[in-house]
Parts: C-alpha cells; sequence; structure tokens
C-alpha cells in the first residue's frame, strides 16, 4: 500500500491495483511500440548485410593495396586502372578489382609463386564496348 508522510493512504488503492495498472499500460505502449522496433532490427540487419562486403574490400585494400597497385600491367592489354579494390587476400592467393571509369571493370586473381603475385585468371565484368556484361559483389564501377 502507497502511504504518505503520516501513514495515510494515497489514492485509496493498495499496491496491487497500482502495479496492476501500470502492467497494463506499459503493456499498450510496448504493443504500440513492437513493429517499428521490428522494422529498425530488420533495416539495421540489412544495412550490416549490404555493407559487409565493401568495408572487408576497403580493409584489404588498406592493408595490401599497394602490393596489388600496378599489377593490372600483367594482363599486357590494360592501359591503366583509376583504382583497385582487394576483394580477397591470403597468404597464397588474392582477388583484385581494377576500373577504368568508363571503359571496364576486370577481375584479376593472383597467386603467389616464388616470392611473387602471378596472375592466374581474369574476368572482365563490364566493358563500354559491350564484350562483357556480367555481375559481381560487392559492386564497383
Amino acid at each position: 500500500m502507497i502511504t504518505g508522510e503520516f501513514g495515510q493512504k494515497i489514492c485509496g488503492q493498495d499496491d496491487r491495483t497500482i502495479n496492476r495498472k501500470l502492467i497494463v499500460l506499459w503493456g499498450y505502449k510496448m504493443k504500440k511500440k513492437i513493429p517499428a522496433i521490428i522494422v529498425a532490427v530488420v533495416v539495421i540487419l540489412d544495412i550490416i548485410f549490404i555493407s559487409f562486403p565493401y568495408l572487408k574490400a576497403e580493409y584489404l585494400t588498406a592493408r595490401y593495396g599497394s602490393q596489388f597497385a600496378s599489377l593490372y600491367k600483367q594482363t599486357h592489354m590494360l592501359d591503366h586502372a583509376d583504382y583497385c579494390k582487394v576483394l580477397e587476400c591470403d597468404e597464397s592467393r588474392a582477388k583484385c578489382c581494377y576500373v577504368e571509369r568508363g571503359v571496364s571493370t576486370n577481375v584479376l586473381e593472383f597467386d603467389f609463386r616464388n616470392g611473387n603475385w602471378e596472375m592466374s585468371h581474369w574476368e572482365t565484368i563490364w566493358s563500354s564496348s559491350g564484350s562483357a556484361d556480367s555481375l559481381m559483389w560487392p559492386l564497383y564501377f
């Protein structure tokens, strides 16, 4: 029972009645918030899912990018690359995306042999000449 300064009842209600009313009121407010909470959680998970490959590529590029910046020349066909993104990299294999803005996007795979990175596979993802039209994730154009 809720009492005042000298022990008198406040509002003429006992503790159980007040607690019951607070629980009902809290439950009513929570029912209105549940859809908003669900939407917020789904949006946050989507943002994490979509941004993870980009964050991974940015991290790998910052860590290993200098090793792969000019290796596109091993193709003997690409003139230059506006930028390079390292998509995957471990001790023996690497996958890099080289972008020539408005010209082409190429993914080159490298193997680490005899102390050097050597190109093992080359795929043109997009070309302005129409010779390639493919999809890759994450998207870099």
